[in-house]
């Protein structure tokens, strides 16, 4: 992430995906995999447009 909080990149889906995480600190640990999971597809998804 970045390293302010509420920081944009200037990629909607980049931030979309970044933003899923906030708050995980206050889930539960076993929701974490789940969470990280997702924002790497995610990530890789919007990579793979990119070099569409």
């Amino acid at each position: 992430m970045t390293d302010l909080p509420g920081a944009e990149t200037g990629d909607a889906a980049v931030d979309e995906a970044l933003r899923s995480l906030e708050g995980l600190e206050q889930r539960a640990v076993r929701e974490h995999v789940v969470a990280f999971d997702a924002v790497h597809r995610a990530l890789s998804d919007r990579l793979a447009e990119g070099q569409a």
